[in-house]
């Protein structure tokens, strides 16, 4: 090894050695080797060899679970590499790509660890939809209303002439946006072509699409079946069922302090209000007329009305009325007509004392209820508010 005679050749080759022996399980030779670069680097005090090594480090600490003194390190390399704007090369692009979610969890040198990312081209498999910070060369916003994000800066779409490829978008996205197949729509998009002319037609739209888009990747075409590539494209109600289910499946029962997987409830009250935030209104509003857009708004909507319930309910259980009354208030923002809001919402003035306000809920949900269902609140409904007026 120590042939290549430059300290700096060494110290290269050291860290190549260390991560062929990690991958191969000999955790104490790939150390030691690093510890090697490290005197290699002492020798030259060379700032992008010591970056090399201290990624290299801070990558097995993260592996072996060793996560503060991963932290540590990862700030010191990436300290280093903001210095003078390094792009690393001597890694493995997903272990990198890790690394930078990393850093942005913690809010480490975010613009460069974002430039970082654009430069090396760095994509997780699982899309890290928790990361705002991530940047994602599409972003698509479909919740409240549509609109396209690339690179940071809202795209314009103002001719006619595309709405056609944004329709073929809207559709991969209301699919599901995995393999779905041309087949299926063109049937939805052109149902009066016949096979060759529907087929056509597909491809030129997907082509004025990739245009529109400028980001080719987002979209891939295999087997005559279209996919919305998540590591290079984010879609808002992709995130917000990925969070959305993770809350879910960390709410703790009624009442208790610490989620079933010792979750801090801090934590999952920013996640949950994160995943509420995402939620801005229903999924393509403008484009209720297209009936393939109903079944994924109705989803939506029913998982979001049940993330407001549950959360909801684990805030009354925690005696906590204000709270609770605004995480109702926001569904009822949604659908005005679940009446089961209304009455926790009263059982929360109840709690707090508060007659004025129970009454003013009680006759808005009266209200709401006769105009938008010509019916009257139920026998629960009065119950509680006879109890509350007693």
């Amino acid at each position: 090894m120590t042939a290549v005679g430059s300290p700096f050749q060494l110290s290269y080759a050291l860290v190549l050695k260390a991560r062929s022996l990690y991958a191969l399980g000999r955790d104490t030779e790939a150390a030691d080797c690093l510890a090697q670069a490290h005197q290699s680097v002492a020798k030259t005090s060379s700032r992008w060899a010591a970056f090399h090594i201290r990624l290299a480090e801070a990558e097995f600490c993260f592996d072996r679970d060793r996560a503060s003194e991963g932290l540590t390190i990862l700030r010191d390399a990436l300290g280093l590499g903001k210095e003078v704007g390094y792009a690393t090369l001597l890694d493995v692009p997903s272990n990198t790509a890790r690394l930078c979610a990393r850093a942005l969890e913690e809010s480490i040198e975010v613009p460069y660890v974002q430039e970082l990312i654009r430069k090396r081209d760095l994509a997780l498999d699982d899309p890290p939809y928790h990361l705002e910070a991530w940047p994602w060369p599409l972003r698509v916003h479909t919740l409240g209303n549509f609109r396209l994000v690339r690179e940071d800066t809202p795209a314009t779409v103002r001719s006619k002439v595309r709405q056609k490829p944004l329709l073929l978008l809207k559709v991969v996205i209301a699919l599901g946006g995995h393999d779905v197949p041309e087949e299926r729509i063109s049937d939805l998009l052109w149902p009066d072509a016949d096979g060759d002319a529907a087929h056509n037609t597909f491809t030129t739209t997907l082509s004025r699409l990739r245009d529109l888009l400028g980001v080719r990747r987002a979209i891939r075409l295999q087997e005559r079946c279209l996919t919305l590539d998540a590591r290079y494209c984010w879609v808002d109600a992709w995130a917000f069922e990925n969070l959305l289910d993770q809350a879910l499946n960390r709410l703790p029962a009624f009442g208790q302090a610490r989620t079933h997987d010792g979750t801090e409830l801090p934590d999952l009250g920013a996640m949950t209000q994160k995943v509420l935030a995402l939620y801005r209104g229903p999924f393509l509003p403008s484009d209720v007329a297209h009936v393939w857009t109903t079944p994924y708004r109705e989803r939506l909507r029913a998982k979001f009305l049940r993330l407001i319930e549950r959360w909801g309910r684990h805030l009354e259980g925690m005696s906590q009325w204000q709270e609770a009354v605004a995480c109702y208030q926001r569904g009822l923002d949604a659908d005005e007509c679940v009446e089961g809001f209304y009455q926790c919402i009263l059982e929360c003035y109840r709690q707090l004392g508060l007659r004025a306000e129970a009454v003013a809920a009680y006759r808005r949900c009266q209200r709401v209820l006769s105009t938008s269902l010509g019916v009257g609140p139920s026998p629960k409904t009065d119950a509680l508010y006879r109890l509350i007026q007693s």
